[in-house]
């Protein structure tokens, strides 16, 4: 089962259980024991053809995506962690 990650949990919305699962960079963790995982990125796989001939994300979500990267820096820094 997921545990809660505190400092991302604030900031970052978890993936849904009920949406497929998708591969990325995390894959190379899976099995390693206590190792989590945090997969962040702006836009969509299918819709910004994300890892594809094609991939954008727009300036919204690119703006979004920097917000969340602040958020989270801030928090570590501050909270040391927590």
């Amino acid at each position: 089962p997921a545990q809660d990650i505190p400092l991302l949990d604030a900031i970052v919305p978890r993936w849904p259980a009920d949406e497929p699962a998708f591969t990325c960079d995390a894959i190379w963790l899976a099995g390693v024991p206590n190792a989590r995982t945090a997969v962040l990125g702006p836009g969509s796989l299918s819709a910004n053809n994300a890892h594809a001939r094609g991939e954008f994300a727009d300036v919204t979500e690119l703006d979004r995506f920097s917000d969340i990267v602040r958020d989270i820096v801030l928090r570590f820094t501050r909270n040391g962690g927590a």
